[in-house]
């Protein structure tokens, strides 16, 4: 056997179709064969007996099937249970085609009947209800026009109305105006005393501010020459200051020196008074007196050798220098 989708089941035997064909295994669509050359459609097989239709709807028809396929079908649910079956063999099916043709074609007759009956009642109301619309239409035209007659009308009024408040107040506002215009020239004529009073005493304020402008004036420039005379005594004390800064800085590397100056010359009496000690020499000793005179005292000695001259020309110049730093009014001792 062969589905319609073209897949062979078998071989088989006769009985073997028939069992499927009673199951409903085997579709209205399907062909067997005893070679697999030559097919030939189940339904034209006699020992198959597919030969019953059902109706499962409607103009709808299903088979040809077994019998006994039909019966699993309205066990099922598949098909209902007074579905009407046919035998193809008994010209039952075309007989029941037949009636239904003949019935469908009534009921069309019908149906055109009374389509021709709706399409004339159609027509019918359209046309009523173009008139209904046409003098619907006529009569909103009218109450619009009414509408805008009765508001032509108001506003007509309206407008009297209001030129006639308009012509009350424009009486009323020429008698103010005329009043007006009277109080206007009187107040024109006072306006002019006022402004002339007014532009003397302009005349005379501004007399008196040229007279402040131009104090002012000298007062602004007598500061700015007291400014500039104060900046230049700054500028001049600043020079001082700076000039005083440069001294001071000379006079501090000054005194440095001349302190080195003193701390080496005294190593080298200190070193000389050693050997002089050392030879059983006099000692000499070296008094400081005020800050404008030093001398030194000697003890008598033997006559001075020659470190002892060494230690005389040492000395010698230690008095000059101190004497020196002295007449300059420095202190190397205090800073």
């Amino acid at each position: 056997m062969r589905n319609e989708d073209g897949k062979v089941f078998g071989p088989c035997g006769l009985e073997t179709l028939a069992q499927w064909s009673r199951e409903g295994r085997i579709a209205p669509s399907a062909s067997v064969s005893a070679d697999c050359v030559k097919w030939l459609p189940a339904t034209h097989k006699p020992e198959l007996e597919m030969n019953w239709i059902v109706e499962i709807g409607p103009r709808r028809f299903f088979g040809p099937l077994h019998s006994d396929a039909i019966d699993d079908l309205v066990k099922s649910g598949s098909v209902p249970a007074d579905a009407r079956r046919f035998r193809l063999d008994d010209g039952s099916a075309e007989r029941h085609s037949q009636e239904l043709a003949g019935r469908i074609a009534a009921q069309q007759s019908q149906l055109q009947e009374r389509d021709t009956r709706i399409a004339e009642q159609a027509a019918l109301v359209q046309e009523q209800s173009e008139r209904l619309a046409d003098e619907a239409r006529k009569l909103e035209d009218l109450r619009a026009e009414a509408a805008t007659l009765a508001a032509e009308r108001s506003a007509m009024l309206s407008e009297l109305a209001a030129l006639r408040e308009r012509l009350s107040d424009a009486t009323s506002a020429a008698d103010s105006a005329k009043s007006k215009a009277e109080r206007a020239d009187t107040a024109v004529m006072e306006a002019k005393d006022v402004a002339t009073k007014m532009v003397k005493e302009a005349n005379a304020a501004a007399a008196m501010s040229r007279e402040a402008a131009a104090k002012f004036r000298a007062e602004m420039e007598s500061a700015k020459a007291e400014a500039g005379r104060f900046a230049a005594e700054a500028e001049r004390v600043r020079a001082e200051a700076d000039r005083a800064a440069a001294e001071a800085k000379a006079a501090r590397e000054e005194t440095g020196r001349a302190r080195a100056e003193v701390e080496r010359l005294t190593a080298q009496v200190e070193e000389l008074r050693r050997k002089a000690e050392e030879r059983a020499e006099p000692e000499i000793v070296i008094v400081e007196e005020a800050p404008q005179a030093r001398r030194v005292a000697q003890m008598p000695a033997p006559q001075p050798t020659r470190a002892a001259g060494s230690l005389a020309e040492l000395e010698a110049q230690a008095r000059r220098e101190l004497a020196r730093m002295s007449a300059s009014g420095r202190n190397i001792f205090g800073g």
